[in-house]
């Protein structure tokens, strides 16, 4: 079975991180009556790798829904004589 990997060299990860991180940032504790309040849910490796994750089942899944919308749409051209 093929792998797919995806890569960021350590020189350029602060600056995909950067970006990426402000727009998906670390999820962190909201409970203000946890004594983990304000803590990190992830480290910011891991969090990159979850998020990536959670975006491409995502997107598979959007696909696969189209495609089950136009398996069942189907249309006769014949059906008013």
């Amino acid at each position: 079975m093929p792998d797919i990997t995806l890569s960021i060299t350590t020189a350029k990860l602060a600056e995909f991180k950067s970006g990426f991180l402000k727009l998906y940032p670390v999820p962190v504790e909201t409970d203000a009556s946890s004594s983990t309040f304000g803590q990190p849910f992830y480290t910011e490796n891991d969090w990159l790798k979850e998020k990536i994750k959670r975006i491409v089942i995502r997107d598979y899944k959007r696909g696969k829904e189209l495609l089950a919308k136009e398996a069942a749409f189907t249309t006769d051209d014949n059906i008013v004589t």
